[in-house]
């Protein structure tokens, strides 16, 4: 890891130099709301910003698009689509990118989506630190701070950033539009503020911000301990199965595949499009059968993929404790309190 440091009032020039040559995107305040959108000057962006609605998945995983038109004729034609330009995401949280590197064991693992990995590798990342809310517990998820899956992440010491700089792209980018000399890199001896210290010592202090917390170690074993818990008839009397939970989770991947085909039958396109296994129909198939057609079950199944499936195949939840779906429920469902009366039925 190297590290620079660029003063505040350097970081607009860097932003504009950043819009004049790429797509940025970043954290706008819409209302009372923020959202990832794109950036055409500096005063756009709100970096204080606490969460966005969506996460950033959207800008390599869309909520539509289409696969590919086909015609049929005497033999089928088949055109892709996929477009892609170069895009910077600017001022992501640490749990956003720790999201973004979960999809990534999803989609470039074991099946090689290339919708996805032709967006991915077209992607800038620059992350920026943030504060606690009541509604984060990505510390107890590990990921309210990130050492890798970044190009540039900068932290907040006053009257200077910090950039940490993880990737060649990174270094590129801060010696391209900045005024930082080329080799001007923080190290144990050349330190002038001490921010290398002044930047571990911030750490220790957001650590202890966080008021929504729980043990994220057990949780696994937890879940098949816990199948049969009357805690997932009661969540589920409360829940509306609505899936905004599934569309605002930073590592839900669910999707639909459809054909669109015109009147003739001589075309028509394949379209992806978000899903979520809170939804009704998510296990429906022929013949008007439905293997999980009561509420319980469906939410049960989510809970359960997230703490235990995604462990067993990647090795950690799949989970980043950004609060989006305490934040967003309708029906005020906290996924932390719902793990927390599991927890009192069982012992583990």
């Amino acid at each position: 890891m190297l590290y620079k440091t660029l003063p505040k009032n350097e970081l607009k020039s860097f932003v504009e130099g950043l819009i004049n040559d790429y797509r940025v995107v970043g954290p706008k305040r819409i209302n009372s709301q923020h959202v990832f959108d794109d950036i055409s000057r500096f005063e756009d962006l709100d970096l204080g910003y606490h969460m966005t609605i969506l996460p950033p998945k959207k800008y390599f995983f869309p909520q539509k698009e289409t696969l590919f038109n086909y015609s049929i004729g005497d033999k089928i034609d088949i055109k892709e689509t996929l477009e892609v330009e170069p895009v910077v995401l600017f001022g992501l949280h640490s749990c956003d990118i720790k999201g973004i590197e979960m999809l990534d064991y999803v989609f470039t693992n074991r099946y090689v989506d290339p919708y996805y990995v032709e967006r991915r590798k077209k992607n800038i990342l620059i992350g920026i630190d943030c504060e606690p809310t009541d509604t984060c517990f990505c510390k107890s998820m590990d990921a309210d701070q990130v050492d890798s899956g970044f190009d540039i992440f900068f932290m907040d010491l006053g009257e200077r950033y910090l950039a940490r700089i993880e990737t060649s792209m990174g270094d590129y980018l801060l010696n391209m539009y900045t005024k930082i000399p080329y080799y001007q890199y923080l190290t144990s001896e050349n330190d002038p503020h001490n921010d290398i210290a002044a930047y571990k010592n911030k750490i220790t202090e957001h650590s202890e911000k966080f008021t929504l917390e729980i043990e994220a170690a057990e949780l696994a074993d937890l879940m098949d301990l816990s199948y049969e818990s009357k805690v997932w008839e009661d969540t589920a009397k409360v829940c509306f199965g609505c899936g905004g939970c599934s569309f605002v989770c930073p590592t839900c991947y669910c999707f639909n595949v459809m054909d669109e085909v015109d009147l003739r039958m001589a075309m028509g396109k394949r379209e992806r499009q978000w899903d979520s296994c809170l939804l009704t129909d998510f296990a429906k198939v022929a013949g008007d059968h439905n293997f999980r057609d009561d509420r319980a079950t469906r939410l049960k199944l989510r809970y359960y993929h997230k703490q235990k499936g995604f462990v067993e195949m990647y090795g950690r939840p799949a989970c980043v404790g950004c609060g989006r779906c305490i934040l967003y429920c309708p029906a005020k469902i906290n996924k932390v309190e719902v793990l927390k009366m599991i927890k009192g039925e069982v012992k583990v």
